[in-house]
């Protein structure tokens, strides 16, 4: 059976079998893979969910803002179905509960229940993305059952169901599952992505292996491990710098890594002041003798000045 790791445990690492595009830098977590969910949840046809629960006051307004720290409330009067629930990430208890909101997608079960009686509930399921609003978070919900009637400025019991896939029906939604998870045979990220391990590439010898950066989908700049073919104890596999025009396309490696010999080699001699002067230019360069009163403008290194101003 494929096992299906949530974006909250999934901390240990990332192997990447295809390409990953991450189009945003920032901090933030996400989780592995949804290939895995596929397999799992159509092949088997089973639900693999997660639970949490947690209390809340419910509060007695409708108005979706910030309910206060320890607060939960919705946007419809007691009986009336609700379509925006707003909790503060806060529990009435005092736990952080950032992290579950981070995890919830499309599908997944919201159960209230007034904690001193378990006759008055309801059942939601998440309809629409969940929104941070730093102190609180937005959820867009349908309603699915209640029985009772829970009154506001009670403490309710609330708990959360992942990946239950719109209800429980016994198999992810493939769009709760791109929420979810990152494809491994290649996957396109809106998000950011933190790994708090090693991360490894890895393609066979004779192939190149790169980390490319794009503008609007075309390469312009790489590094990564060379084609050349490995060889001897340390040869081949080497680490270059690449750089692509306009267009996207390769122009040359500006800065290649030896692995053999841990040299560095520039693709030209330098034009700028500060340009990196190869071997070949260095060995080639011939002195420049000044003999004036007048200091040489831009001297240099071995050029020889003669003063002839006596100074």
């Amino acid at each position: 059976m494929t096992e299906i790791l949530s974006r909250d445990t999934f901390k240990a690492g990332l192997v990447a079998e295809g390409a990953v595009t991450v189009p945003n830098v920032v901090a933030g977590t996400d989780a592995l893979n949804k290939n895995s969910a596929d397999l799992a949840y159509a092949a088997i046809n089973h639900t693999h969910t997660d639970t949490r629960d947690y209390q809340f006051l419910y509060d007695s307004v409708n108005t979706m803002a910030d309910p206060s720290t320890g607060k939960v409330r919705t946007n419809t009067d007691v009986g009336t179905p609700s379509t925006q629930i707003a909790f503060s990430k806060t529990t009435n208890l005092g736990i952080d509960a950032t992290d579950t909101f981070k995890s919830l997608a499309v599908g997944d079960l919201i159960y209230f229940q007034q904690l001193d009686n378990a006759a008055n509930w309801g059942r939601f399921t998440i309809s629409g993305a969940p929104v941070n609003n730093s102190t609180w978070w937005q959820l867009p919900v349908t309603a699915v059952s209640q029985q009772g009637t829970i009154n506001k400025n009670q403490t309710v019991l609330v708990r959360f169901t992942f990946g239950t896939g719109g209800g429980g029906s016994g198999g992810m939604t493939q769009d709760a599952a791109d929420l979810r998870y990152v494809n491994v045979t290649g996957d396109t990220m809106t998000g950011s992505l933190t790994v708090g391990s090693d991360l490894f590439l890895s393609k066979p010898t004779g192939q190149d292996l790169e980390v490319k950066f794009q503008v609007a989908g075309s390469d312009r700049w790489s590094f990564g491990k060379t084609w050349d073919t490995e060889g001897g104890v340390s040869a081949g596999s080497n680490f270059a710098i690449g750089r692509f025009d306009n267009g996207g396309n390769w122009i040359d490696n500006p800065m290649v890594f030896y692995r053999a010999t841990g040299e560095v080699t520039v693709a030209a001699d330098p034009l700028l002041p500060l340009g990196v002067a190869t071997k070949q230019y260095v060995d080639a360069r011939t002195p420049k003798t000044t003999v004036s009163s007048t200091a040489p403008s831009n001297p240099a290194v071995n050029d020889l000045w003669v003063d002839l101003s006596g100074a």
